[in-house]
């Protein structure tokens, strides 16, 4: 059941965790540990350290007097809007791969308007292969996939038999 924030005490007594999305209106707003401090960032990776003695996104939708509605099972399209920031996102795309849902699950596949891979599983394995160098992205997607889309973990990090 999804709660509210209704209100500036509500927001300072807040309890926020990692990986939280938060619905202000049309905005989507999600938290993210970065280097051991909790941010609030939008769908584009954007936004700035919680710190109650500043401003910030959820503030602001309070002061525009829009509830924040606490998503207690987002969607996997709210959970992919959150799992690469913008420059992550045109970078996967000029390697030629994306991540997108398709039949309600979160899939790794080639980029099909960059031709740089004839398959879904030449992509798949770019990836892989990447992230078992220590790349960072792509490292950044095998860990997102591990939570949110198992299946597409093991299809694309489980080593495949030729």
């Amino acid at each position: 059941m999804n709660t509210f924030i209704t209100n500036a005490d509500a927001l300072a007594n807040f309890d926020f965790k990692p990986e939280q999305i938060f619905r202000a209106g049309n905005m989507l707003i999600g938290t993210k540990l970065i280097n051991g401090k909790m941010h609030l960032v939008d769908t584009k990776g954007y936004g700035d350290e919680i710190n109650e003695d500043e401003h910030n996104l959820l503030k602001f939708a309070l002061e525009s007097e829009q509830n924040i509605e606490v998503l207690a099972q987002p969607t996997i399209e709210q959970r992919l809007a959150f799992a690469l920031n913008t420059s992550q996102v045109e970078q996967a795309k000029s390697e030629g791969w994306v991540l997108l849902v398709r039949g309600g699950k979160i899939v790794l596949e080639k980029d099909d308007t960059s031709g740089a891979f004839p398959t879904n599983d030449a992509a798949r394995d770019f990836v892989r292969d990447n992230a078992s160098r220590g790349i960072g992205l792509h490292l950044k997607v095998k860990d997102f996939l591990k939570l949110y889309s198992p299946d597409e973990h093991r299809n694309v990090f489980n080593q495949r038999a030729f």
